[in-house]
């Protein structure tokens, strides 16, 4: 059972975290017309109607992949240019009404929200677990709030990564598959960079399967286990950089690099620690080989 101290600190971490989603989402939310189109370097126009694919979808809800939606026998870019509703097949000499006012697609800016969560999770566990192996965070926060505090960290994670699939799955813009979003390659769309995220996901789930189930009976094969930790991060870095469209603006590059560079710290932490706890424990077992 979890002890009043160490209860109340796993609810104001918890708080920080949704504290955290509000402000993202009050950001995302407030995202311009603009920033939505330079975020894509490439508009592409499926029907070849005069209107990309995002201004369709956002702008004009119009049908991207048919040039005429209401099939009045004029294009739907011709319209928009003349004014006349590209929604209405009875509206020539009629204003367009132009959708300036869109549907939130809360799905799209749950699963960014989530997906910057688990990462920022993922680095407080990475090195949270190496400081654990070292000893580090129970001088800090003693032994039993340095294990609790890992335990919680490892639980909102889990439900950070289940809301970021679950999310992309309710959006309709990208529309993945369950299939697409669990199995590597499954997807055209950077299947690679996609792979490197699912591939991840599954290190977590062994990582907590094994925590659960394997650390009393073996717990040299538990920490065998754990070094999917590292590959885990690399992918998730690679998938967070390289595919998450927040990635391009300094605030989310300055947050990638500085967390990569400090696990990258602590790794090299990590292999020092053993190298010289193991130059000084063969220092004192030749010491009490020579006294006796």
């Amino acid at each position: 059972m979890f002890k009043k101290k160490e209860t109340i600190y796993g609810v104001v971490t918890l708080c920080l975290v949704i504290i955290f989603s509000l402000v993202f989402f009050n950001t995302t939310k407030a995202q311009t017309t603009s920033s939505i189109y330079a975020q894509d370097p490439d508009p592409k126009d499926t029907d070849i109607d005069g209107l990309t694919d995002q201004g369709e979808k956002y702008l004009f809800g119009t049908d991207p992949t048919l040039p005429d939606t209401d099939a009045d026998g004029y294009l739907d870019g011709a319209e928009v240019l003349s004014q006349t509703d590209p929604l209405d097949p009875m509206s020539p000499g009629t204003v367009a009404q132009v959708k300036t006012i869109r549907e939130v697609p809360w799905p799209w800016y749950s699963a960014r929200a989530a997906g910057i969560i688990s990462y920022i999770l993922l680095f407080f566990i990475t090195i949270s677990g190496i400081a654990l192996s070292t000893g580090a965070l129970y001088r800090v926060f003693g032994q039993v709030w340095g294990w609790r505090m890992h335990q919680w960290i490892g639980i909102m994670m889990m439900v950070s990564v289940v809301g970021h699939v679950v999310a992309l799955g309710l959006d309709t813009f990208m529309s993945f598959s369950l299939a697409e979003l669990l199995i590597p390659f499954a997807t055209d769309y950077k299947p690679v960079l996609m792979a490197s995220g699912i591939v991840s996901f599954y290190f977590f789930l062994i990582l907590i399967s094994t925590s659960l189930f394997v650390i009393q009976k073996k717990y040299r094969l538990w920490r065998y286990f754990h070094y999917l930790s590292f590959p885990m991060f690399a992918g998730a870095f690679v998938h967070s950089v390289l595919l998450g469209t927040d990635s391009k603006t300094l605030t989310m590059t300055i947050m990638y690099w500085a967390t990569a560079i400090i696990v990258g710290l602590f790794v090299i932490y990590r292999i020092l620690y053993r190298k010289i706890q193991g130059r000084v424990f063969h220092q004192h077992l030749g010491h009490v080989t020579h006294n006796t």
